[in-house]
């Protein structure tokens, strides 16, 4: 069960870095397309912050979720 409870942990990991990653790269977008005044590049930057926020936060919380119900579980 340790196993298990590591694999998920650790692909929760993956998916919170990577909605943190798609947020930064949002908040480039946005401040860039701010420069240039590109209204679409802003609007795109902004939900991909959104987006990238969601991702880590929802992940993160089902991950913890899915890791105390493992550990729940006795035989």
């Amino acid at each position: 069960m340790e196993t298990v409870i590591r694999i998920v942990g650790v692909i929760g990991s993956v998916l919170v870095v990577s909605g943190l990653l798609w947020a930064l790269s949002g908040v480039y977008d946005f401040f860039r397309g701010r420069h240039t005044g590109d209204k679409g590049r802003q609007s795109d930057g902004q939900e991909a912050m959104v987006n990238g926020g969601a991702l880590a936060a929802i992940s993160g919380g089902i991950v913890t979720g899915i890791v105390a119900a493992l550990q729940a579980i006795t035989f």
